[in-house]
């Protein structure tokens, strides 16, 4: 065959194809010398296909090309020209067809060449042309009605579009909400094909949602090509083994193949063929995750191991096989370890999740040391001398501990709060020792990190001292300003609460030496939860004048005032400076590079 037979052939064949289509219709022309393009498929919204609904047009461009060895291909690349591939993109997209013709046999090969996979081509174009990647079309179905009109869509969103992408990692970053949509209309009226199956299957082109600065609805192309998206579902149903449910939601999604993939917990997970067979596969690991839900999936799948069932909504899937056999003693012992580290845990009343990972021997030693003396009541024999109150850490975990030696010479361990004894402070007035709250021992490290505070406790601690001790007012003051600052470090809402209990009850004493300080700490709290309301920033304008130059520091930063701010840090001496930057109202400086020291 000469060029020419080859180029009407394939003509011929493209259009051969297409004459099944129910809503695409194809107008190309043989021998055509039209440059760049050799005609158009018409696309309709339904049948049958006339004017009225008529939807639009795709450009196409047609080749032909022989082969001599007798080996049929699923995928080949082309050559194309990069004048042509600009003019492309210019034009908006195109499909580009390649019959790829034998000597007993055709196959026709296509790429879907979008104003954004045209800007990869020509971006990576070294030479005067840029090799394509083409892909074989498969037989006629209404499926290929669907992908071209799809095709179409995309190819409008995109013209004029492609420099104007947002990047996924951006989305996923943002704390704020983003509506993702794409194009996909073999889902439309179809409610037979699920998303979640249609995604196993193709790829799509994402966009998101965005306006312009009239309000207007804009698509913006996520990334720069189209993306295989593996949507996971959540679906609600009880699963259990015998008569104990260890889960209400099962995870499902589809493979390209047509199977179903069921996710359950995070270590049984089951393929289901279309024609019912299931295969499972346990796959369970001392992984990272919260002690709670660890110790649930362990003891599920014990269970499981030693029943080979279980049930998902009544229905019973049963496990056939020895493999489930290995993780019996594994679970068992592991499982014995977990509950022994939970039952240290809540003897303290820590507030915080373990993570659960292999454990150091030393960390085994100290869960089985805090296991002897916390659950079983027994002493323990340390070699090296315990100070009374002490931090041991524990994975992610701190927890706060009071060692009391027995008349033995051995030790018993509690919480932080069964500490006896008086906790004192040394007054820097009177260096006399004075009595505070087991909380002032904390410091804003131990606020930061310790994972068994009772917030519950730290303000009736402080009101029982000042029952003896008036002057612990002071030391709670310091103490709250402490746990602000680790606030601001670890952001946990307990701590901000428990400040601002304190707060308000030093304010409730109405000691007049200190009023306008517990007040600004009170606004200073207030302004780490929300925006202050007018009354609030009234307030502080109408106290201003009462205050010291440090004070009206603070009082400008709670008004956002930055410049006055600055002014008032630099009434200040150099220590002043020193210490004004060590306390937490130092945290509303719009940029700390704006105090500027002169």
């Amino acid at each position: 065959m000469n060029s020419k037979q080859i180029e009407e052939t394939a003509v011929h064949i493209v259009g051969l194809y297409f004459s099944n289509a129910h809503t695409i219709s194809p107008y190309i022309s043989s021998n055509d010398k039209e440059p760049c393009w050799d005609g158009n498929l018409y696309i309709y919204s339904n049948e049958p296909m006339k004017n009225s609904t008529l939807y639009g047009r795709v450009p196409v461009q047609i080749k032909g090309r022989f082969f001599k060895d007798k080996v049929c291909k699923n995928d080949i690349t082309y050559s194309v020209s990069l004048v042509d591939l600009k003019n492309y993109m210019r034009d908006g997209g195109i499909i580009y067809f390649v019959v790829g013709i034998w000597e007993n046999s055709y196959k026709i090969y296509y790429a879907k060449l979008t104003p954004l996979k045209l800007k990869t081509y020509i971006k990576h174009c070294k030479r005067e042309s840029a090799s394509i990647k083409l892909t074989e079309l498969k037989e006629y179905s209404f499926d290929i009605d669907c992908e071209i009109r799809d095709f179409y869509d995309n190819c409008k969103v995109q013209t004029g579009n492609t420099d104007n992408t947002v990047d996924i990692k951006d989305i996923l970053s943002s704390k704020k909400a983003v509506n993702l949509t794409f194009f996909a209309s073999a889902l439309i009226n179809n409610e037979q094909c699920k998303i979640s199956e249609y995604l196993a299957k193709h790829t799509v082109y994402l966009y998101a949602e965005t306006t312009d600065g009239f309000n207007n609805k804009v698509l913006r192309p996520v990334g720069n090509e189209d993306l295989s998206i593996n949507l996971k579902e959540s679906i609600t149903a009880e699963v259990k083994v015998g008569d104990i449910v260890y889960y209400n939601e099962i995870q499902r999604t589809c493979k390209p193949n047509g199977n179903i993939l069921i996710y359950i917990g995070r270590s049984l997970r089951m393929e289901i063929s279309p024609d019912g067979n299931v295969n499972s596969n346990i796959n369970f690991k001392l992984n990272e995750t919260e002690l709670s839900s660890w110790i649930k999936e362990a003891e599920f799948i014990f269970k499981i191991a030693e029943t080979k069932c279980f049930e998902i909504d009544n229905v019973c899937f049963r496990l056939n096989g020895n493999e489930e056999n290995k993780y019996i003693d594994w679970c068992r012992n592991r499982l014995r370890f977990a509950k022994k580290i939970q039952s240290v845990l809540s003897a303290l009343h820590v507030n915080k999740e373990l993570i659960i990972k292999e454990f150091s021997q030393d960390e085994i030693n100290t869960i089985n040391i805090l296991y002897k003396t916390l659950c079983e009541q027994d002493e323990i024999s340390i070699n090296e001398s315990l100070p009374p109150i002490f931090t041991v850490s524990l994975s992610n975990l701190y927890l706060a501990l009071f060692a009391s030696k027995t008349p033995t010479g051995k030790y018993r361990i509690y919480s932080y709060k069964d500490v006896t004894g008086d906790i004192s402070y040394t007054d820097s007035n009177t260096n006399v020792p004075a009595k505070t709250s087991i909380y002032s021992w904390f410091q804003t490290d131990g606020f930061k990190i310790v994972s068994n505070i009772d917030y519950d406790d730290i303000l009736p601690s402080y009101k029982k001292v000042y029952i003896e001790n008036h002057n612990v007012t002071q030391r709670a003051n310091n103490d709250m300003l402490m746990m602000i600052l680790a606030y601001d470090e670890n952001h946990d809402d307990k701590l901000l609460k428990s400040s601002k209990d304190l707060c308000e009850w030093l304010i409730s004493i109405n000691e007049k030496d200190e009023v306008n300080t517990y007040f600004l700490n009170l606004m200073q709290i207030i302004k780490r939860e929300r925006d202050l309301t007018n009354e609030e920033r009234k307030e502080i304008m109408i106290k201003f004048d009462l205050c010291n130059s440090m004070e009206k520091l603070a009082c400008c930063l709670l008004l956002d005032n930055n410049e006055m701010a600055n002014h008032y840090f630099n009434q200040l001496n150099d220590s002043e400076k020193e210490f004004f930057t060590t306390l937490p109202i130092y945290h509303f400086f719009n940029s700390k590079l704006e105090c500027i020291w002169k």
